[in-house]
C-alpha cells in the first residue's frame, strides 16, 4: 500500500490530501497552482470587463483593509494584512489575496520567520489513525466481493464505526468495478449518478451519525417550472452565508450539490462545508474545473465570515473555526485572525476503475475521515460557544437579591 494516503498535509508545500476525480484522468498526486481565481464570465469576455471586475475586487479589498484592526504583526514591524494588501494591489489578475485569503503563493512572498508565524496559527488536521491504516491494508490484493465480505466479517468484533465504514466503502468500490458493467468508465455518466450511486457510502452515510450536523443535497424544482428553468436551477442548495461577505467573490448566487450545515443552534443553522460533483475531469484549465473551484472557494470564505459574525468575533473561538470544500480536491479554510483566512489545498486524486489500483480509494478514505473531523470540531466549537453564552446571559439576568449572590 502506498505511503501517500497517510501523508503529512500540514506543510506549506504539501498542503492536503485529495478526493477522486470523476472520470480518472488526473496524474496521481498532482497539485495544481492555486494563485488565481478565474473570472466567472466566459473566457472570451472583453478585456474591459476583466479590468472592471479586477477594479471592483481591489476597491472591495481597499475598503475592508482600511477598517482592519488587531492586525498580525511580524517582528520586523510590518503586518500580514498590509503585506497582503501591497501584494494584491500589484497584481493584474484576480487572486485569492484580493479576498483576504492566504495560500502557498502568498506565503512565498514572506520571509521564513514570517511564514512560520502565519503557519503557527493554522489549525492542524488530525492524523489518520494507525489502526485504520492497518484496516485498509487488509484489502491489498482483493479481487472479489466474497473476499470483501470475509474481511468485513472479521471486523464484527471490532465495534469501531470507522472500521465498519471502511469495510462498507471498499466493498462498494469493488462492486462498482466488478459488478456494474464498468460504470465508472462510462463516458456519458451524468453528475447525478455520482451523487446518488458512487459517493453516498463515502460521505453521506458516514456523516449521518454526527448528531449536530446534516448533509443537505439539492432538490429538483417543481414540475410546473419550464424545462429551461429546470435546467438552469436544478441545483437548489444555496448558502445563507453569502450575505455576510464584506464584498463578494461571485457576481451570481452559487448553487451547490451539497451543503453541510448544523442543526439549529440558538434558532439558526450554520454552514460548515460545500460539495460539488463532476461527471468527468477535463483538466485544471477547463472552464468547468475553474468555475467549480471558484464556487467552492467563495463558499468557504462566505461560511467563515458568517461563523465569525455568529461568535461575535471572539478571538479564542475564531481561531478554532474551519470549513471544507469537497470536490475533485478537498479544501480546508481556517482563520489566521478575524482579518485573514488560510487556504489548505488538497491533491488531485483518482477514483480507481480497476482493482489493480484499488489503493487509490485508500487516499479518498483517509481524506474523508479527516474532513469529518474538521466538521465535528467546528460544530463542537460553535455548540460550546453558544452554551457558554447562554450560561453567561443566564447569570447576568440573575437578580442580585438571590440568596446565593455574594
Amino acid at each position: 500500500m502506498p505511503e501517500n494516503h497517510t501523508s503529512n498535509i500540514d506543510s506549506p508545500k504539501e498542503v492536503g490530501d485529495g478526493v477522486p476525480s470523476a472520470g480518472g484522468d488526473v496524474a496521481r498526486g498532482s497539485t495544481p497552482v492555486m494563485e488565481l481565481l478565474p473570472i466567472e464570465d466566459d473566457e472570451d469576455e472583453g478585456e474591459d470587463n476583466k479590468l472592471s471586475q479586477l477594479q471592483e475586487d481591489r476597491d472591495g479589498f481597499r475598503q475592508v483593509h482600511n477598517k482592519m484592526t488587531n492586525k498580525l504583526e511580524f517582528p520586523s514591524g510590518r503586518c500580514l494584512e498590509d503585506s497582503m494588501y501591497e501584494y494584491a494591489m500589484n497584481l493584474n489578475k484576480r487572486n485569492l489575496a484580493h479576498f483576504c485569503i492566504v495560500d502557498s503563493e502568498m506565503l512565498s512572498t514572506l520571509d521564513e520567520s514570517e511564514r512560520q508565524q502565519v503557519l503557527s496559527r493554522v489549525l492542524p488536521l488530525a492524523p489518520f489513525p494507525k489502526n485504520l491504516d492497518q484496516c485498509l491494508s487488509r484489502y491489498d490484493g482483493v479481487t472479489t466481493i466474497a473476499q470483501c465480505r470475509k474481511i468485513a466479517h472479521s471486523s464484527q468484533g471490532d465495534n469501531d464505526k470507522d472500521v465498519y465504514w471502511i469495510d462498507d466503502v471498499l466493498r462498494h468500490v469493488v462492486e462498482l468495478i466488478t459488478d456494474s458493467g464498468s460504470i465508472l468508465t462510462h463516458n456519458n455518466l451524468n453528475e447525478g449518478v455520482w451523487d446518488c450511486l458512487v459517493y453516498p457510502p463515502f460521505w453521506d452515510k458516514y456523516f449521518m451519525d454526527i448528531p449536530d450536523i446534516i448533509l443537505q443535497r439539492y432538490a429538483c424544482p417543481p414540475r410546473i417550472l419550464s424545462i429551461q428553468s429546470h435546467i438552469s436551477h436544478s441545483k437548489e442548495i444555496t448558502l445563507t452565508a453569502t450575505q455576510y461577505e464584506p464584498y463578494p467573490c461571485l457576481k451570481y448566487e452559487a448553487r451547490y450539490d451539497g451543503v453541510v450545515q448544523t442543526r439549529k443552534l440558538r434558532g439558526s443553522r450554520y454552514e460548515l462545508g460545500v460539495f460539488e460533483a463532476s461527471s468527468k475531469f477535463r483538466g485544471t484549465n477547463s472552464e468547468k474545473w475553474k468555475k467549480d473551484r471558484t464556487k467552492l472557494l467563495a463558499g468557504c470564505r462566505a461560511m467563515l465570515y458568517r461563523l465569525q459574525e455568529s461568535v461575535n468575533y471572539d478571538p479564542d473561538t475564531v481561531k478554532k473555526l474551519q470549513v471544507v470544500g469537497l470536490w475533485t480536491q478537498v479544501f480546508t479554510m481556517s482563520c489566521i485572525n478575524r482579518n485573514v483566512l488560510y487556504l489548505r489545498q488538497g491533491e488531485l486524486r483518482e477514483l480507481p476503475t480497476t482493482l489493480k489500483f484499488l489503493n487509490l480509494a485508500y487516499n479518498l478514505i483517509s481524506t474523508v475521515w479527516k474532513v469529518k473531523r474538521v466538521i465535528i470540531a467546528t460544530a463542537t466549537t460553535l455548540k460550546n460557544y453558544f452554551r457558554d453564552k447562554e450560561i453567561e446571559e443566564r447569570n447576568a439576568a440573575q437578580p442580585r437579591t438571590d440568596a446565593d449572590y455574594l
